[in-house]
């Protein structure tokens, strides 16, 4: 059966290998999506000090994956248990997997369990074929269910447009109760409110292939009437979940929104926050969605407020609530949040996605249960005040607005949120300004404390060098040490707030955004770095996330770079202008590690390792031509024997040419 809701909780036990009978209480559950599982477990020996590790394959596949750890979250909030959550991502549609827990306890207890992830084949059992013009509301109120769902499509190689001309708040209305429905492929245009209005108790509804403009309405001010959506659901619609909206084109809504620097009323609120049209608003909904591949668009005079959102933003629901994609979606022109992410974000993913003209990319405020994934996700300009004109003043916003909140006397923030390869790039600045286009921060608390996130792997920039890449403003002493901002390409500034705190001690500072060199001629895209430029073949490995990487080492920010780095003499077409030697990798290491270089010309090379004192260690020699190289040491010395844990020196010599010495660590 190709269905949705067919393989949203599949958890079949198939062996508890275990000497505590007590685990076999405590099967695992997951929940699907299309390329992602999110995974929940509760044994009795689980705790904060008990690692869970994830092995995944294929049914039809004798090779075992490795996944990232589950977070353990021993908070019960909202009546939760105690439990191990995460996701395992990057999987194929409508396959089903075998999953391996691996308890690191006393025990050693393992579960092994099947799951399957949603086939993105939806079968239909009728089709509904809509006229080629209608100026009347679409009322849809007829479900199919798991084993076909009920198609409203346009004529066979025609459009069909609904335009209700202003005249009615909806081009489509979804009625209560209604599931197992595709709308595809219509032109929607001139609601009064909004374009497709969702009502509550819906389930398994796919939004599919449509064009949709012109909806909301303005008010008094003139700007637009906040929260009217290209898509909306009914106001805390609790039971609505399983929306697919993807591949559509939603765009120029009738109003427009005011910017940070333009005050309109606000009763209660903020005057100067922005208000208006929304692209779509999904408002405390039981989640496990999906929002991909649809671009978002408009131009200076019908900007967004929010792209997607609506709230509530401090609680343990909001938006998207949890077990959610967003990905493969291009956001652009928004006075507030492309992507509000807030509340719940629970296995909530964010991937691939590209921002530009927007103010924060993601909205993150807060992070109430987790763990909550950023990764692969690509901004470019960015801008806060819409009545400035000079862009050195306009203002910028961070690439992820973060931190925790206070609600009625709880505090919202705890949850687990993993920031991984993701890219803030700096547009040349227009017409001799001082200053790029880009965001000014990437991880930044707003007034807030911001504390359990961990950053790997990134390209953060700052448009301004002396501003904040990193802010966490901590309340209390034990709200120090919680974040793990490490291994990132940054400029700008870290304020750590807290003395025995030190962020990026193994990350890349730069002085200048001019050092990073992205190749636009490279076939993964325009923002993969060029060979030998800071951050190439320099990230760390994150099971899962970037294990199919090519070269010595993944690389920093959201791009893999496609060339044949890892091909003896070969890198693209290129030959490097220069010898080098970058740092090893991984550093540091266990057992082995790669010693990576460049060759402007053939050479007989020699790469010498020798311990911290002077002492020879161990070498390798090779005759290689131009191009991009590496050799691996053992971690042994010249007989054989393991070296022991230490600092080590590796030096590299190209005949009289080229020498240069590095200090890289063994860690046994």
């Amino acid at each position: 059966m190709n269905s949705l809701k067919n393989f949203v909780t599949v958890s079949t036990i198939i062996v508890i290998s275990t000497l505590s009978p007590a685990a076999a209480q405590e099967p695992p559950r997951f929940v699907a999506t299309f390329h992602s599982l999110g995974v929940y477990w509760s044994p009795l020996q689980g705790s904060a000090d008990v690692k869970c590790g994830v092995n995944y394959r294929e049914m039809n596949s004798d090779a075992w994956q490795e996944a990232q750890d589950l977070w353990f979250d021993g908070r019960a909030l909202d009546g939760r248990p105690g439990e191990y959550r995460g996701s395992i991502v990057n999987l194929k549609p409508g396959t089903e997997y075998k999953v391996r827990l691996m308890l690191d306890d006393d025990f050693r207890t393992e579960v092994v369990a099947r799951a399957a992830t949603w086939s993105d084949r939806f079968p239909i059992a009728k089709t509904v074929t809509l006229p080629r013009a209608s100026s009347q509301t679409l009322i849809i109120d007829e479900s199919g269910d798991e084993f076909g769902y009920v198609l409203y499509t346009a004529p066979e190689d025609q459009g069909a447009i609904i335009d209700v001309q202003r005249s009615q708040p909806f081009c489509v209305l979804i009625a209560e109760n209604t599931h197992h429905v595709i709308v595809r492929g219509l032109v929607l245009r001139n609601a009064a409110r909004h374009a497709v209005r969702i009502s509550d108790h819906c389930h398994d509804i796919v939004i599919e292939d449509c064009d949709i403009s012109a909806w909301g309405d303005v008010d008094s001010t003139g700007y637009g009437v906040n929260l009217n959506a290209a898509v909306s659901a009914a106001f805390r619609s609790n039971d609505i979940e399983r929306l697919v909206i993807q591949r559509n084109d939603i765009h120029h809504p009738f109003g427009d929104a005011n910017s940070w620097g333009e005050p309109r009323p606000n009763p209660g609120g903020d005057p100067y926050h922005p208000q208006g049209p929304y692209g779509i608003v999904l408002y405390d909904t039981k989640g496990n969605h999906v929002i991909r591949y649809n671009r978002f668009y408009t131009d200076d005079d019908h900007y967004f407020c929010d792209i997607l959102g609506a709230g509530s933003n401090i609680s343990v629901r909001g938006f998207p609530n949890k077990d959610s994609d967003i990905y493969g979606n291009v956001f652009e022109r928004c006075w507030d949040d492309a992507i509000e992410a807030e509340g719940a974000n629970e296995n909530v993913r964010i991937w691939g996605n590209r921002f530009d003209r927007v103010y924060h990319p993601i909205g993150a405020i807060a992070t109430a249960v987790g763990p909550f994934y950023i990764w692969r996700n690509i901004t470019l300009r960015n801008r806060k005040l819409g009545n400035v004109e000079n862009s050195d003043d306009y203002g910028r916003g961070s690439f992820i607005k973060a931190g925790g909140a206070w609600q009625d006397g709880v505090w919202y923030g705890d949850g687990r949120t993993f920031v991984y390869h993701n890219t803030i790039v700096q547009p040349e600045q227009e017409n001799g300004r001082q200053y790029p286009l880009g965001c000014e921060g990437a991880l930044v608390a707003e007034g807030r404390a911001l504390y359990n996130v961990v950053s790997r792997n990134n390209i953060f920039t700052n448009y301004r060098l002396d501003s904040y890449t990193f802010r966490d403003n901590p309340e209390t002493p034990e709200q120090c040490g919680r974040n793990d901002f490490d291994y990132d390409l940054y400029t700008g500034r870290i304020k750590e707030s807290c003395p025995e705190v030190r962020y990026q001690q193994h990350g890349i500072h730069l002085d200048s955004n001019e050092q990073i060199v992205y190749n636009p001629r490279d076939p993964a895209g325009p923002y993969a770095l060029s060979p030998g430029s800071p951050g190439h073949d320099a990230g760390i490995l994150l099971p899962n996330f970037n294990d199919d990487f090519n070269g010595a080492a993944p690389d920093m920010g959201a791009i893999e770079s496609r060339l044949e780095t890892h091909a003896p003499g070969r890198h693209g077409d290129q030959t490097p202008a220069a010898f080098a030697l970058p740092q090893n990798y991984p550093n540091p290491f266990n057992a082995s590690t790669s010693i990576r270089f460049r060759l402007a010309r053939a050479a007989v090379v020699q790469a010498t390792v020798f311990s911290a004192d002077g002492r020879f260690v161990a070498a390798m020699t090779k005759d290689l031509p131009a191009g991009y190289h590496s050799m691996v040491w053992d971690g042994r010395d010249k007989t054989g024997t393991a070296a022991p844990s230490g600092v080590y020196l590796y030096r590299l010599r190209v005949g009289a040419v080229f020498s240069e010495t590095k200090k890289m660590v063994l860690l046994r």
